[in-house]
């Protein structure tokens, strides 16, 4: 006959995520001024709007980020508000500079990805982070960031 031991149910996460992970979120706003991004392929592309968090928002350096485009309005298809975002993960290989990379799903015509370089515009660091986003300025967008210790 089983034991009551065989029933317990895990109840690890009701309290939230497991010790040791951080974790922050929020929202912004796009930026209403444009920069010019690294790729990973060495070229450059200027023109694109962006997000930036302060780091006094996350209190800790970030190994993983996720960032997508709000829809409040309605406008946009669920896929296409889904899409269009930021991945950030610390753990990936560095490209052949040095340089992290993050991945990028940004474009209005159609869902266009990139491999972007972590590299001066975009950054991830103790002051917070900036990456480029489809948006225009303005358009509203949540961010989560973990921190793995």
């Amino acid at each position: 006959m089983p034991l009551i031991d065989n029933y317990l149910i895990d109840n690890s996460l009701i309290d939230g995520p497991p010790k040791g992970i951080q974790y922050a979120s929020g929202q912004v706003l796009s930026s209403n001024t444009t920069d010019t991004f690294h790729m990973s392929n060495g070229s450059t592309t200027s023109g694109l709007y962006f997000v930036t968090v302060n780091g006094s928002e996350i209190g800790f350096v970030p190994d993983l980020i996720v960032v997508t485009m709000d829809d409040p309005s309605g406008s946009l298809s669920a896929r296409t508000s889904l899409v269009y975002g930021v991945v950030y993960d610390s753990t990936l290989p560095k490209d052949s500079g040095g340089y992290a990379n993050y991945l990028s799903q940004n474009s209005y015509s159609s869902v266009t990805t990139y491999i972007g370089r972590l590299r001066s515009p975009a950054y991830v660091d103790a002051t917070g982070f900036k990456f480029p986003v489809t948006a225009r300025n303005g358009v509203s967008h949540a961010w989560k960031a973990f921190k793995f210790t």
